[in-house]
């Protein structure tokens, strides 16, 4: 990941960090949009999309990080918000 993009990322973490979620959000889609794949930018755009009570699309995330990327935070954030989600299955952000 090359300097203009970390430094991207910090930005949308320190926005997310400050519960700018939407900022934060947009910067972390182009950042997607630039760099699709990569694992970072995936992790804080789902941990994003959870604080921001889309708890549908931050699984999704969650799924590709552990199961395409391999990376075990995608199942670890998984079990967070599963264990969150009331237990009618009902979420905010669906």
């Amino acid at each position: 990941m090359d300097a203009a993009i970390s430094s991207r990322l910090a930005e949308a973490s320190n926005l997310a960090e400050a519960s700018q979620f939407k900022a934060a959000l947009g910067i972390l889609d182009e950042l997607n949009e630039q760099e699709p794949g990569q694992a970072e930018i995936l992790f804080a755009r789902a941990d994003c999309l959870h604080k921001m009570q889309r708890d549908s699309e931050a699984l999704l995330v969650c799924d590709h990080l552990s199961d395409v990327l391999g990376d075990p935070r995608g199942f670890e954030l998984r079990t967070l918000i599963v264990s969150q989600t009331p237990e009618d299955g009902g979420s905010k952000g669906d």
